[in-house]
C-alpha cells in the first residue's frame, strides 16, 4: 500500500517454476534488504489469524525455507517456535497455477481472490 514504510510487510506477487510448469504466488511478506529490527515481529503476526482456503505457510528455520500446511495445529506450533526463536519468519501464501487455457480474465480473477483472502493477514501485520 502507498502508506507502507520500507520495512513493512506487503502483498507481493512472485513468479516461480520452470518455463513449461510455472505458478504465481501471492503472499504477505517483506523485503529482506529493507528489514528493520521490527520487520520480523510485524511479519510473524500473520500467525495471529486462523488460516483458511488454499493458504500455506512458508517458514524459515535454521536458514532453510520450506512450505507447511496452514492448519490450526501448525499455526499453534509455529507461534511457539517463533516465540522461542526456533523459527525466524513465517509468510502466508497462496499459489495460482497457470494452465495453457488460462485466460487473462481468469488470471486477474484468481489474483483478486487471493488478494482478498490474504488482506486480513496483511492488515494484521499493521497492528
Amino acid at each position: 500500500m502507498p502508506s507502507d514504510g520500507l520495512d513493512d510487510s506487503a502483498l507481493a506477487i512472485r513468479l516461480y517454476g520452470e518455463s513449461d510448469n510455472f505458478r504465481i504466488s501471492v503472499e504477505v511478506s517483506f523485503v529482506e534488504r529493507r528489514r528493520s529490527e521490527n520487520s520480523l515481529e510485524k511479519q510473524n503476526k500473520v500467525l495471529n489469524l486462523l488460516p483458511f482456503g488454499a493458504m500455506y505457510y512458508f517458514v524459515q528455520k535454521n536458514g532453510i525455507s520450506f512450505k507447511m500446511d496452514a492448519t490450526e495445529e501448525n499455526r499453534k506450533s509455529l507461534l511457539k517456535q517463533v516465540k522461542s526463536d526456533e523459527v525466524r519468519k513465517v509468510l502466508v501464501k497462496q499459489d495460482i497455477p497457470i494452465e495453457t487455457d488460462h485466460s487473462l480474465e481468469r488470471l486477474i480473477d484468481d489474483l483478486l481472490k487471493s488478494f482478498d483472502e490474504l488482506l486480513p493477514f496483511y492488515k494484521e501485520t499493521k497492528k
